[in-house]
């Protein structure tokens, strides 16, 4: 990230830039559907270490979901304040705690092979990418009421997608 009107004198060299990004990696499972239980009570299967603080998601879903409609549903639970930019398919939420989270469709999906023929195996329709300023509890309540409400699941922005967070209908 490079800093304008900054002269590299001024620079801290102990800057770390943050260059996340979906790597190439190799799909080895995939996910299994899971069948709904006796009283069709929805299931969150949360394989993320509690110790372990995650800040870049993929959001997949076997449903078309848009912002707009994560927007509706977040509103209503009276999380924190909410933008909405519709055309972009882009999502902003500042919640009580000071996390920001950020919800990016990616309308084409994945420029990669591999990630295209996960969400191909998985019957994924929608993805998004989600960012967040810090991995905190209020976020971890909020994906589980997203999943109570929406199919599908949060994966890592690793190689593997590893570790998720899945719902179950």
């Amino acid at each position: 990230m490079k800093n304008i009107g900054t002269d590299n004198k001024n620079m801290n060299n102990s800057y770390k830039k943050n260059t996340t990004t979906k790597a190439i990696g190799k799909t080895t499972q995939s996910i299994h559907k899971n069948s709904q239980n006796i009283n069709n009570k929805k299931k969150i299967q949360n394989t993320v270490p509690a110790s372990d603080p995650i800040t870049d998601w993929f959001f997949m879903s076997p449903s078309e979901i848009t912002a707009k409609e994560f927007s509706t549903f977040i509103s209503s639970l009276n999380l924190g304040e909410i933008d909405l930019w519709e055309e972009m398919d882009i999502l902003s939420l500042q919640l009580e705690d000071k996390t920001s989270i950020d919800f990016e469709g990616l309308k084409d999906g994945f420029p990669d092979k591999k990630d295209r023929l996960f969400l191909e195996e998985n019957g994924y329709k929608t993805v998004f990418s989600v960012t967040l300023s810090n991995d905190s509890k209020q976020t971890r309540e909020m994906f589980n009421a997203i999943l109570e409400h929406f199919p599908g699941g949060f994966y890592a922005d690793t190689a593997d997608f590893k570790p998720s967070i899945l719902g179950r209908r």
